[in-house]
């Protein structure tokens, strides 16, 4: 680089991972953003971090607050003060407490980084629980069912640093070679594939990872919990399951292996579409091939029965053992935020 470009060690806010990046500034603007090499990331970058210098400078950006001006739909704005956009705000959000009472009110806000308390503070003051956030659809149903299931959040275990990588993995309906970490990150998934003996892809498109599978599952989207409850039928009945962490770590298995009875692998393929061999296949590589985990997208969690879903495929990690141990499924314990959330969820002021 020149020496009038400036290199600015920072990181990439697109999604949770917050990769590492280098950022070249010239005259005062960002030129160009590369992944640096000596942060955990190796250097590596997905598609919408590399793409990000262009929300940076991109026309559309909103900047200041906007009026519109004429019809609904129109297009046309006029650009107001900052203190005349907060009254606005004061005078209608104080005219339908009045009128209909706080609950009147709903909140929403884009993907956090760190700012959902503020949101969540800021509701609570006036005294209204509607707050809308991406994650009630997007990540938020698999935190709910680990924290119900495993009192905490599973993660695949990609790194090795337990000394093992994982033998059998499946990634159920996600694409992480391209981007959104929400835990993990490109870099890692793939360089755990060298390792990795099966690798096996739930998708209903040709992506580019099912080029790499082992066995791709072409479901018919929508009937996830189906293939989950029929891979669980297969493990229970065949007697493949862990059963020393079964006896000792898990609650409701006899419920649970009269619940899959219902889902032999002739109903699940009606179901699914996936056909009866190919469930039987990938259920015997993911109890006897170990360890193993499995790694889910938020198309899963984009639906109705995500709870269902996200739980019964839980319980494939949890009765073949891949739980807890180096190159399956590892509990993150995050850091204690208490005082984040009392803020958050301080009650009102009274009047």
């Amino acid at each position: 680089m020149g020496s009038d470009i400036k290199t600015i060690k920072s990181t990439c806010k697109s999604c949770h991972g917050s990769c590492g990046v280098l950022i070249a500034v010239e005259d005062g603007k960002a030129t160009r953003i590369t992944g640096n090499p000596e942060s955990l990331t190796k250097g590596t970058m997905c598609a919408k971090g590399q793409a990000s210098i262009q929300d940076v400078y991109n026309p559309n950006r909103l900047k200041y607050p906007l009026l519109r001006k004429g019809e609904r739909g129109s297009g046309e704005w006029e650009r107001i003060s900052w203190d005349r956009a907060l009254d606005i705000l004061e005078e209608k959000m104080s005219t339908a407490i009045k009128e209909d009472g706080p609950e009147s009110i709903a909140m929403t806000q884009g993907t956090g980084r760190g700012y959902n308390r503020y949101t969540f503070r800021f509701a609570r003051s006036i005294g209204t629980p509607n707050v809308g956030l991406p994650a009630h659809f997007c990540y938020g149903p698999r935190l709910a069912v680990f924290g119900n299931m495993v009192g905490g959040r599973l993660y695949c275990d990609y790194h090795g640093w337990g000394g093992e990588f994982p033998k059998t993995q499946i990634s159920w309906g996600k694409q992480l070679e391209i981007t959104n970490a929400d835990g993990e990150m490109a870099v890692w998934f793939l360089e755990s594939l060298k390792h990795c003996k099966n690798l096996i892809v739930v998708d209903p498109r040709a992506t580019r990872i099912t080029q790499r599978a082992d066995l791709w599952l072409q479901i018919r989207p929508g009937t996830d919990a189906a293939l989950a409850l029929g891979m669980l039928n297969v493990i229970i009945n065949e007697g493949l399951y862990d059963k020393d962490f079964v006896e000792n770590w898990t609650h409701g298995f006899d419920e649970l292996r009269e619940r899959v009875q219902e889902y032999p692998v002739e109903k699940v393929e009606e179901i699914t579409w996936v056909p009866k061999e190919k469930i039987i296949k990938a259920a015997r590589m993911l109890a006897t091939d170990t360890p193993g985990c499995i790694q889910t997208g938020e198309s899963l969690e984009a639906s109705l029965n995500a709870i269902s879903t996200i739980s019964a495929i839980t319980s494939l990690a949890a009765i073949t053992g891949n739980i807890e141990r180096p190159g399956g499924m590892v509990n993150w314990v995050y850091p204690d935020t208490d005082e984040m959330e009392k803020f958050s969820m301080e009650p009102p002021v009274p009047e």
